[in-house]
């Protein structure tokens, strides 16, 4: 299946395995991604543990099926997707997240608070004394 690709170039370390644990990785991606999301970046874990868990129950189903072989190999390369997904999902919610700074900057101008500036203190010497 792969010998015209071979003939074009692509080398021979590049066999049907390498390209099944590269797409295992990609298939799981946007699971990672999309638990992420609906879990949010505060729940990190229960976006891996439910994604692993879905690989898992993916491949327990292939013994069932007797037509395919479950592999923990599979199940790593799932989750490293659903990893990458995930890692990904939370560096874009990173950075879309407003830093302290900027949202005091932009709460309110400057002249807001005018109107809370201590008053002077008062001179000794022009104290009352009972």
């Amino acid at each position: 299946m792969l010998d015209g690709w071979y003939a074009k170039g692509l080398p021979t370390w590049i066999d049907y395995s390498v390209i099944e644990r590269f797409a295992n990785v990609l298939l799981y991606v946007p699971l990672g991604a999309l638990l992420l999301a609906v879990a949010r970046p505060h729940r990190w874990w229960l976006a891996v543990s439910i994604s692993i868990g879905v690989s898992l129950t993916i491949e327990s189903a292939q013994l069932a099926l007797g037509e395919r072989v479950p592999s923990l190999v599979d199940v790593t390369m799932n989750s490293l997707g659903a990893v990458i997904g995930i890692a990904f999902t939370g560096f874009i919610f990173e950075l879309s997240r407003p830093t302290q700074r900027g949202r005091d900057a932009s709460a309110e101008p400057p002249h807001v608070h005018a109107d809370k500036v201590p008053a002077p203190p008062v001179p000794s010497s022009s104290r009352l004394v009972t």
